[in-house]
C-alpha cells in the first residue's frame, strides 16, 4: 500500500497531465507522468475505471457509507432478560 507522500506523487503527476490535457502543453514526460497521461486517455475514452481514478485523486476517494443495522444474534426479549438478570444480580451484590 502506497504512503502518503508516495500517494500524494502519483496525485501530482495526475493533476500535470490533466493540466497538459487542458493548456494543450506537451512537454516530455518523465515515466511516471507517462502513466498519468495514459489514465487521463483512458478516462477521456469513457474507460469507468479510470474514470473513477481520476476523481478519486482529484477529489478523494468517496466516504463508504456504513449501514446503522447490526445484529449480535440477540432480539429485544433476550435483551430485556438480560438486562433484568443483571439487575438481580446487582440487587442481590
Amino acid at each position: 500500500m502506497p504512503t502518503h507522500k508516495q500517494d500524494r506523487i502519483w496525485e501530482e503527476a495526475v493533476k500535470r497531465a490533466v493540466h497538459r490535457r487542458m493548456t494543450g502543453t506537451e512537454g516530455k514526460p518523465q515515466k511516471l507522468e507517462r502513466l498519468a497521461d495514459t489514465l487521463i486517455d483512458k478516462a477521456l475514452a469513457g474507460e469507468v475505471p479510470a474514470l473513477k481514478e481520476v476523481g478519486d485523486r482529484l477529489d478523494g476517494k468517496a466516504k463508504q457509507q456504513i449501514d446503522g443495522h447490526l445484529s449480535l444474534g440477540f432480539d429485544s426479549d433476550d435483551l430485556l432478560r438480560l438486562y433484568q438478570g443483571a439487575k438481580k444480580h446487582n440487587a442481590e451484590s
